[in-house]
Formats: C-alpha cells, sequence, structure tokens
C-alpha cells in the first residue's frame, strides 16, 4: 500500500472533522447535504466526460487505484541482477541469458532481454523500448488531465450549487428566522467544492504524475542496462554507469554488484 497516499487522505479529513467539530459546536450533521455531493462529484465526473474520449474515463479507476498501491523498484537489486546478466553474457554468451528470461518478474525487463536474446540490434531495442515507455507517459498523462478537469470543476459546480440553494431560499423568505439556516445549507455546496478539489482530487492529480515519472525513470534504467550487456560492457563499467542514474542512497559498489 502507498503510505503517503493514506496518510495524507486521512490527514486531510482529520484537520476537516476536527474543525467542524471545534467550529460547529460538536454537531457534525448541518454540514452533511446528499444533493451537494452529488451535484460536485456528478458534475465533475460529467465535465471529464465531455471533455476527453470515453475510454480515457473508463481507465480512469484503475489509475486511481493505482495511487494507493507502492510499485516499487529497487534500484539497487535491478543494477546487481544487470551485473550478474552481463558476467553471464561475457562468459557463455547471449544465448545463455535465455534461462534466465522465467526469473524476470517484470515484463519491460524480460521483453527488452528477448530482444537481445534474438539477436536484434541495439537500435531495434531500444526503438522498441522507448516507444513502450513513451506509450506508458502517455497513458497516464491522460488520466493525470483527466483528474485535473475534475478537480478543477469542483469549485465551479460547488458556486452552481450555492446560486441553487441561493435562488430556492430568495423564493422562501416569508419567514426570517429560517433565511440564516438556509443560507448556510445553500454554501455548503461551496465548502464540498473545495475539498473536493484541493484535498482530494487535484492531489491525486499531481502524485499520478509524479509516479508516471518514478516509473518511466525505471524502466529507462532497465534499457540502459539491456544496451550495456548488448554493447559487451565490462560488468564493473556497467555498475558504474547504471549506478550513475539513481539517487545516491540507492546505488550500488561495484564489488557489492559483484
Amino acid at each position: 500500500m502507498d503510505l503517503g497516499t493514506i496518510l495524507g487522505i486521512a490527514a486531510s479529513l482529520g484537520a476537516l472533522y476536527f474543525v467542524v467539530l471545534h467550529e460547529g459546536g460538536g454537531a457534525i450533521g448541518p454540514y452533511i447535504n446528499g444533493g451537494a455531493m452529488i451535484l460536485i462529484a456528478g458534475g465533475s465526473l460529467g465535465a471529464a466526460l465531455v471533455a476527453f474520449p470515453f475510454r480515457n474515463s473508463l481507465a480512469l479507476p484503475k489509475l486511481v487505484a493505482a495511487l494507493f498501491f507502492e510499485k516499487k523498484v529497487h534500484a539497487g537489486e535491478v543494477i546487481k541482477t544487470f551485473a550478474e546478466l552481463a558476467q553471464r553474457a561475457r562468459r557463455d554468451g547471449m544465448l545463455a541469458l535465455q534461462s534466465s528470461l522465467d526469473a524476470i518478474p517484470d515484463p519491460f525487463f524480460k521483453q527488452g532481454l528477448q530482444l537481445i536474446v534474438d539477436g536484434q540490434d541495439a537500435e531495434v531495442v531500444e526503438t522498441i523500448l522507448s516507444m513502450e515507455v513513451e506509450a506508458m507517459e502517455a497513458r497516464h498523462r491522460v488520466g493525470a488531465d483527466v483528474l485535473t478537469i475534475m478537480g478543477s470543476m469542483g469549485p465551479a459546480f460547488g458556486i452552481i450549487g450555492t446560486v441553487i440553494g441561493l435562488i430556492n431560499m430568495l423564493r422562501n423568505m416569508e419567514d426570517p428566522s429560517k433565511v440564516g439556516p438556509a443560507m448556510a445549507v445553500a454554501f455548503i455546496a461551496t465548502l464540498y467544492g473545495a475539498i473536493w478539489a484541493n484535498a482530494f482530487i487535484l492531489p491525486m492529480a499531481n502524485k499520478l504524475k509524479r509516479k508516471s515519472a518514478d516509473e518511466a525513470e525505471a524502466k529507462k534504467l532497465i534499457l540502459a542496462g539491456l544496451l550495456a550487456i548488448q554493447a559487451g560492457d565490462n560488468p564493473r563499467v556497467m555498475v558504474r554507469k547504471l549506478s550513475s542514474l539513481v539517487p545516491p542512497r540507492e546505488r550500488v559498489g561495484e564489488d557489492e554488484a559483484a
């Protein structure tokens, strides 16, 4: 599980709950309005459906679910794996790497190694895998854009809900004692729109972009390792080359990789 996403949502909800209890005299009921919730969520989703092809919206639940799960690539382990493969390739030849394919769980890594074992040129390997990375980034970018639209529309629909509430309030002003409570209800939609956008949807869009960038960097590390194996690089040289692509805390020493 992605602890950051869970803790972030919990912190936002906790802060809101504390303020509601503190400022609202301990009563949360006046802040609950089902109609406003439906307007904000349904209106934002409808805007996204209008703004993007339907297939993009269908992929949104899967992308949002990915925000709650950590898909961590341990760069040090990847570099150690490449050092082992490079040693085997230099000792026994490229075809000897065929036996290592089943032990590689990552489909991207496995596909690239299969291309090398099949004798494809480095240019072909780099082109195919680079296209895979670009396609992944494009998919994630569209998902982030859908979330951004939904987030940006939240406050707008909140204002719409407030206007509707004010209209209904002005139509029923016979009893002045009801004006205050009716106005409070009218402004709940604006509150929901702000919370929807700033506490949930827009941060999710930003995190999806960050996760996409991290996954792309991990794939580029794998691509660099595959090209180094194909070029016949010395394992120690490969370790140095790949370590330069990762943060210092994740780097692997040459002796450790060997």
